[in-house]
């Protein structure tokens, strides 16, 4: 470690092949300083070392002012292609403007064990004069280098360094390599025929779908900001675009994500073998890939392993840095299970990587023209189901760890996201691909069978479904509605029904034999490709009696004529489209859940196995009694006259569901989603219901005696008229809910919510109303006889007309409730605090009321006869014509009351009440004390009365005699 300014070419290679051996076998976390003085010294040696190390990476950092904070700089793990051992070889220290040296020799003295445990290894170049500076100042870190290189040689550089021109000529057959790969591409895309006549494997294996040279639709697409354009422009534009590198095309199943990626591929390829300054362009389907991917492997199988070329990855990484791909990754949401969301990151995160954006950054010098890769992702819009995740996925992960220093100093890239929504097909599309596709007639054929059967014109929007719909126009002509699980069930009949005569597998068995192909992909992860040699032999009853025996080979014969699966020639089964594979799941699925031999898990399934399913049961639907459906997503599915008796749906979503007259006898739909589901005449007797969500359901003659709808919500439901005969709907939440002219005798609908619904005409005969909520609920001219309204809060109700004979109301709230014309004879109203109620002419005829609170109340020509009011509170109420016989008034307070207009009611009603001493009457009465002798009042205790201080208007006293 001596600081001599000169040493000799022996003293140089052995610092080299000492320095070459230490990057050799320290693969990360090592800390070198190797010393120059020619400025041309550190390239040729890391030349070197790249040629001597091809195991390695080797990235020369050009330091300068935006580079030059260490603490953002290699605070983060900087990650680079692979995970190979990646060398950082620092250039340019001294040459920074001196603050930004002392705050580098600051960092370097403070962060050494944080250099050291990153997953590089730091070769620093410095000049001997720096290294002596580095010592002084910094002396801390300067202990933790591992080795210290002189490169301080004469000024010619020794021969050692000489590299032989093998990098270029490597470089060259990975280019030539490409050109000739990409020749072929373009030839099998126009020749497509030709390469399926000839039994050749497509380079591409999408190509084979579909002939998308002869036979492509120009596509249109959306922004985020719902500008609609050309896909094709949209993505020229991308390309031309140098502040960001990151595509994202999404959309849904068949709308031809992947077929445009091969159109645009192929435009490419053809640019670059005519203009070899253009980008390369490299297809990659991502539905190979099931596990978590790794870069470095990804790029071997894919890129050397697929061309054939024996090329080192710095090789690439030449072309990589120079920003000379357009990566088409097609089939995100095929790579990994979206629902792991970490995996899902770390997969996107990988992928980023492609640009090499952070790499070109760090090694190229700030202000120096440099493009970057570019990547354009294809997935279902699924994927990422709300803006906030795509966000999430598709830029924040860009905002992590390397991308730092990246974001901070770049200004207007910040790694901007590109993304477009692939949009269906219009109408012309439509007439563009029929009318090309087929002759005259028969385009006009497909185009009025279109039009005529229902949701066909939807389905049609979808390139893949059109195919579809073309090739099975014969079969389709005779239907009123077709469904996409129709379509696909219908497409997949064809080919199982076509050539039958000559198969060894009946028709069960060919589908039987697709389940079993799809499920075996399915349950190893969603495997793209599966060997026939992991598939069981066929069920012996699957096989026509002719067929004495099969060799192990037996698939190829039965699926060469299959339109939808591909066999390659190793034995590979991979299906065309992923759709084939989740249609056969689907019916996989339905059939084993009818058979109750299901081994598959329902919470596994995507959400488009769930949407044929869906299709699958509506199909079936009166073949589903006694199913287990718990859980399933059934939202918008027509099940209109499904029988659906003792199914269990507990936590379905049936929101906006068609159960118009559906036979739903005892099922289990607890906390099931009913919202707006369509109910109308359905039996729902005996169903469980409990905290099912039921708002804003319309149910017209709907009958729901003796169900469960206990803490159901049933908010705004259309309930008019419906049966709901000792139902439980304890605790329910019927808020605005319409059960005019409903039957809810006996109901349980204890703490029930039922504020301003609309009870009117409703009959509640003897129903359990304890502790509802009727805030100005509608109950006019409801039957609420033997009603228990205990605690019932009618705050505001309208009972005007309402039957309320023998109902029990104590402890209820009904201020502001209206009685109108109520009948409330024989009702329990003890202890009620009905200050302010209007009770003028109503029947309270029997009524308990005793210890009401009735002080100023309306109660004029009330019927009050044989009504309890021991220790009522009456005074200053309006008791004019009020009937009072035979109605017990001990103990009740009367003081005030105006009792005007009483021609013969003492006589006749009030000597009929039950009085005793406590009784206090106005004092104008006072004169009955004096006649009780003579007057009906004898022995009625009248003449112990209290009558001081009263001021009642009454009539003159001998009227009442």
């Amino acid at each position: 470690m001596g600081l001599t300014l000169k040493i000799s070419q022996a003293d140089f290679l052995r610092s080299y092949e000492e320095l070459a051996l230490e990057l050799r076998i320290c693969e990360i976390g090592g800390i070198f300083l190797a010393r120059y003085s020619d400025k041309a010294m550190p390239e040729a040696v890391i030349k070197r070392l790249r040629h001597d190390l091809p195991e390695q990476f080797h990235f020369s950092i050009p330091m300068d002012e935006v580079k030059s904070e260490f603490t953002k700089f290699f605070w983060f793990s900087f990650e680079h292609m692979g995970r190979r051992p990646n060398i950082l070889h620092i250039l340019g220290i001294e040459e920074l403007p001196e603050e930004k040296i002392k705050q580098l020799l600051h960092y370097l003295q403070l962060g050494r064990d944080i250099l050291s445990r990153k997953p590089y290894s730091l070769v620093f170049w410095v000049s001997p004069e720096f290294h002596k500076r580095l010592a002084l100042t910094a002396p801390d870190f300067y202990h933790w280098i591992f080795g210290i290189y002189d490169f301080d040689t004469p000024d010619i550089l020794p021969e050692v360094l000489t590299v032989p021109n093998e990098s270029y000529e490597i470089k060259s057959v990975l280019l030539n390599k490409m050109s000739a790969y990409l020749k072929r591409v373009v030839w099998q895309y126009r020749n497509r025929e030709k390469v399926k006549h000839n039994d050749e494997n497509f380079l591409i294996e999408p190509m084979g779908r579909a002939d998308l040279n002869n036979y492509y639709v120009q596509s249109y697409c959306i922004d985020k900001e719902e500008n609609e354009s050309l896909l094709d422009k949209a993505v020229e534009q991308f390309l031309d675009k140098s502040s960001n590198s990151f595509l994202t095309l999404l959309g849904d199943f068949g709308t031809g994500k992947s077929s445009f990626s091969l159109h645009y591929f192929v435009e490419l390829a053809e640019k670059y073998l005519q203009d070899e300054t253009a980008r390369i362009p490299i297809f990659i389907s991502l539905k190979d890939y099931q596990q978590e991917l790794n870069l470095e492997d990804f790029i071997i199988r894919e890129v050397f392993e697929r061309l054939e070329i024996e090329v080192s990855l710095p090789a690439f990484q030449d072309l990589a840095l120079a920003g000379k791909f357009v990566f088409f990754m097609d089939g995100f949401d095929e790579l990994a299970s979206l629902s792991d969301n970490e995996l899902t990151c770390r997969n996107l995160k990988e992928l980023t990587k492609l640009s090499f954006e952070n790499t070109i950054f760090m090694t190229t010098k700030t202000g120096s023209p440099a493009q970057a890769n570019k990547i354009i992702l294809t997935c279902r819009t699924h994927a990422f189901p709300s803006e906030e995740q795509i966000e999430h996925m598709l830029r924040g992960v860009f905002k992590t760890d390397y991308a730092t220093v990246y974001r901070d100093y770049i200004n207007g890239t910040d790694f901007e996201i590109t993304r477009l929504y692939l949009k269906e097909f219009n109408e012309d599309q439509v007439r563009e691909y029929v009318r090309m596709v087929t002759d005259d007639s028969t385009a006009q054929a497909v185009l009025e069978l279109i039009d005529d059967i229902y949701d066909l014109k939807g389905l049609s929007k979808r390139p893949l479904l059109l195919e579809m719909i073309i090739e099975t126009l014969q079969k389709l002509k005779d239907e009123e509605k077709v469904n996409v699980a129709d379509l696909y069930r219908t497409y997949t009949d064809q080919w199982i029904q076509r050539d039958d005569w000559r198969s060894h597998m009946t028709p069960v068995g060919k589908r039987a034999f697709m389940w079993q192909v799809a499920t075996k992909m399915f349950k190893e992860g969603g495997s793209a490709s599966i060997h026939y040699s992991k598939l069981d032999r066929p069920d012996v009853n699957y096989i026509e009696d002719r067929a004495t025996a099969l060799d192990d080979d037996y698939y190829k014969y039965e699926i060469t004529t299959c339109a939808f699966l591909n066999r390659d020639k190793e034995g590979n089964y991979k299906f065309i489209h992923k759709s084939f594979q989740e249609y056969f799941i689907a019916e996989c699925f339905f059939d084993r859940l009818r058979n109750k031999t299901n081994d598959l898990g329902y919470a596994d399934l995507n959400s488009e196995i769930r949407v044929f399913l869906s299709h699958i049961v509506s199909f079936n639907k009166t073949e589903l009694s006694g199913l287990n459906m718990s859980g399933f997503r059934l939202d918008d599915t027509d099940l209109a006259n499904a029988n659906l008796k003792g199914a269990d749906m507990s936590r379905a979503d049936l929101c906006d569901a068609d159960l118009n007259g559906a036979n739903l006898n005892s099922a289990n739909l607890r906390y099931a989603d009913l919202r707006r589901a369509k109910l109308d005449g359905a039996d729902l007797s005996g169903v469980d219901l409990s905290d099912t969500n039921l708002s804003d359901v319309v149910w017209i003659g709907l009958n729901l005696q003796n169900s469960n709808l206990s803490t159901a919500n049933l908010m705004r439901a259309a309930l008019s008229g419906a049966d709901l005969k000792n139902t439980n709907l304890r605790g329910a939440s019927l808020k605005g809910a319409d059960l005019n002219d409903a039957n809810l005798r006996g109901t349980d609908l204890s703490n029930a919510y039922l504020t301003c619904a609309k009870l009117n005409r409703a009959k509640l005969d003897t129903a359990n109303l304890n502790g509802a909520d009727l805030n100005g609920a509608e109950l006019i001219k409801a039957g609420l006889s033997g009603a228990d309204l205990r605690g019932a809060d009618l705050r505001g109700a309208d009972l005007s007309y309402a039957h309320l004979t023998s109902a029990r109301l104590i402890k209820a709230d009904l201020t502001g409730a209206d009685l109108t014309g109520a009948d409330l004879s024989g009702a329990d109203l003890s202890g009620l605090d009905l200050r302010g109620v209007n009770l003028e002419g109503i029947i309270l005829a029997h009524a308990n009321l005793n210890g009401a609170n009735l002080r100023g109340c309306k109660l004029n020509k009330t019927n009050l006869n044989s009504a309890r009011l021991n220790a009522t509170d009456l005074s200053r109420a309006d008791l004019r014509e009020a009937d009072l016989a035979f109605s017990d008034l001990r103990e009740t307070n009367l003081r005030g009351a105006n009792l005007r207009h009483v021609v013969g009611w003492a006589a006749n009603q009030l000597l009929l009440a039950r009085t005793d001493r406590k009784t206090k009457l106005p004092r104008e009465l006072n004169h009955l004390k004096e006649n009780v002798k003579k007057s009906r009042l004898q022995s009625s205790g009248f003449e112990e009365l209290d009558t001081s201080n009263q001021s009642v208007d009454v009539v003159p006293v001998n009227t009442l005699l």
